[in-house]
């Protein structure tokens, strides 16, 4: 089924709806400060975009990363994590194929997830201070393992609704009509 030019084009379409999805997260991130930086209407479209992504990050302007003099709409691990996530999006169709559905095996996303939690924790208790690169770095591992889980999931997901026949309006049509 994964073969069949229909499927590569849905599969293709998804991928561009994640990367698109992306790029838009990335222009709220980047934009926030630039646009609170502004006079008049920008600065509160910036001020929309901190309190938006303010639900997804604590914002401590003390470990973000800075442009136009005002922190990122997130913070550096955030930053790194959605780097990751963006970076494994764009590399997963060149390196595994788009069509490439396999799961990698746990111990990479543990090993991610791993390295934040030792660099969180040596922050929380106070063995060193909050180092803006370790930061998003290890998000970034963490975001790239991510997508590499993440998005054949979705596949497989949309995947398993088209087997069983809840994929196009015209097959929930003829189940309400008869």
């Amino acid at each position: 089924m994964r073969g069949d030019g229909r499927a590569v084009r849905r599969d293709a379409l998804w991928w561009g709806l994640a990367v698109a999805g992306l790029v838009v997260w990335w222009a709220v991130i980047i934009g926030a400060p630039r646009l609170c930086a502004a006079k008049g209407g920008p600065a509160y479209a910036g001020a929309i975009g901190y309190l938006a992504l303010g639900r997804v990050c604590h914002q401590d302007p003390s470990r973000c990363l800075w442009v136009a003099s005002a922190p990122l709409g997130v913070c550096a691990r955030c930053a790194g994590i959605w780097g990751g996530v963006t970076l494994g999006v764009l590399l997963l169709p060149v390196v595994r194929g788009m069509s490439n559905r396999r799961i990698p095996h746990q111990r990479y996303l543990l090993a991610a997830a791993a390295l934040v939690i030792a660099d969180a924790g040596s922050e929380w208790l106070g063995l060193r201070g909050a180092i803006a690169w370790v930061r998003v770095a290890t998000g970034g591992m963490l975001g790239l393992a991510a997508a590499w889980y993440v998005m054949p999931a979705i596949l497989l997901a949309l995947d398993e609704r088209r087997r069983k026949g809840t994929g196009s309006c015209k097959q929930e049509t003829r189940a309400v009509t008869t």
